[in-house]
């Protein structure tokens, strides 16, 4: 159980250190037409560079929004009572009037077939943290926490770009 602790410790310094109130105003450049995501992530976090590596080759169809400034959604995570303890990453999209979000991403060296150390102990940790499972025929395939956002592996990463490839993620 100690991993977990560790990991989580990681995400939250690592948003912390990404948080910034500086530029509360910034202009992401995205029109009504285009499905978008968004992404919050810091520059020193290896999580989240595995993430946009992983997301490369998935986003068609999609505007990936990229954004190290993560204090420019906390307006619109409070309209939708997501609470954020601003890990990073962090990626999310409005699609029909409902958020869909992720927060955390396995780096290289802890992805164990998609899953966050493997998926015995991502279910585990799910479990531990008071999240949902969201099965597929029965299979685990990530966790809904208790925060409302997903524990970010490939299957929810998939499953959030999926749904705004299917349905219009709407700008915020």
């Amino acid at each position: 159980m100690e991993k977990w602790k560790l990991a989580l410790l990681i995400f939250l310094v690592l948003g912390a250190l990404s948080f910034s109130r500086k530029s509360m105003g910034q202009s992401f450049n995205v029109t009504g037409n285009d499905s978008v995501i968004y992404l919050i992530y810091s520059e020193a976090c290896p999580h989240c560079h595995t993430l946009m590596n992983y997301l490369e080759s998935r986003h068609e169809g999609v505007k990936l929004v990229k954004t190290t400034n993560g204090a420019a959604f906390k307006e619109v995570l409070d309209r939708y009572g997501v609470k954020w303890d601003f890990g990073v990453p962090m990626m999310f999209a409005i699609a029909g009037g409902n958020f869909i979000g992720l927060e955390g991403f396995p780096t290289e060296s802890q992805d164990v077939d998609g899953y966050f150390m493997g998926r015995e102990f991502e279910q585990q940790l799910c479990q531990s943290r008071g999240g949902t499972p969201y099965l597929v025929d029965g299979s685990y395939l990530f966790c809904k926490l208790p925060s409302g956002f997903f524990l970010g592996n490939e299957h929810s990463v998939d499953h959030l770009v999926n749904t705004c490839q299917e349905t219009q993620c709407v700008p915020v």
